[in-house]
């Protein structure tokens, strides 16, 4: 399943950020790896989208960093 994950997503105009020395796991979204707020809601559609869930308004804190995402949606699809 997390194999999965890796490769959704990879096409995204505004995740292309996510590439070269600055992506860690736990390198924060927006901070790290400088998201604004476009990158942000096209990164949440996508994954939404990919893994067909929703993500309610009160969880998009959990979407911090490349990590705790993975948890998240993992946590989401294993409960459907």
């Amino acid at each position: 399943m997390l194999t999965d994950f890796h490769g959704k997503g990879k096409d995204s105009p505004h995740l292309s950020k996510v590439v070269g020395d600055k992506f860690e796991f736990n390198t924060e979204l927006i901070k790290g790896l400088g998201f604004d707020s476009l990158d942000y809601v096209d990164f949440i559609m996508n994954v939404e989208r990919e893994f067909n869930i929703t993500i309610p308004d009160n969880d998009l804190e959990a979407f911090k960093t490349p990590n705790s995402t993975i948890t998240y949606v993992l946590k989401k699809v294993n409960k459907n």
